[in-house]
């Protein structure tokens, strides 16, 4: 009962983190903010969806899908902190990868729900 409990506080915390990230967004679109906190709406972007791609990991039954699912997700985040010239193009990839074989995996993940 505990764990189902944490996970909905966990699932709240992440959708109002991902609420807050996406009316800093819009407002940034709407203002024009400095680079400054672009780069920190980026930063939460990134690290959110870094942080969604760890927790999916657990998910899958196949070592190859928990690994893909974990290596793309710390590149997520680490990528904020790193500049080199293919950054942009391995984040798109580690984005793109794991919606990709989630949507055309014949294999899905296990649903943990309370018994």
């Amino acid at each position: 009962m505990q764990q189902n409990q944490l996970k909905k506080v966990l699932q709240l915390l992440f959708y109002s983190f991902f609420f807050i990230i996406l009316i800093g967004r819009i407002s940034g679109w709407i203002w024009g903010f400095d680079n400054e906190y672009d780069g920190m709406i980026n930063l939460g972007m990134f690290v959110l969806i870094g942080t969604a791609y760890i927790s999916a990991a657990i998910a899958w039954d196949s070592n190859l899908y928990r690994w893909i699912f974990l290596i793309c997700g710390i590149y997520l985040i680490v990528m904020n902190f790193l500049d080199f010239e293919l950054k942009s193009i391995l984040g798109i990839v580690c984005i793109l990868t794991p919606l990709l074989l989630s949507r055309f995996s014949s294999e899905k993940p296990n649903q943990f729900t309370e018994k």
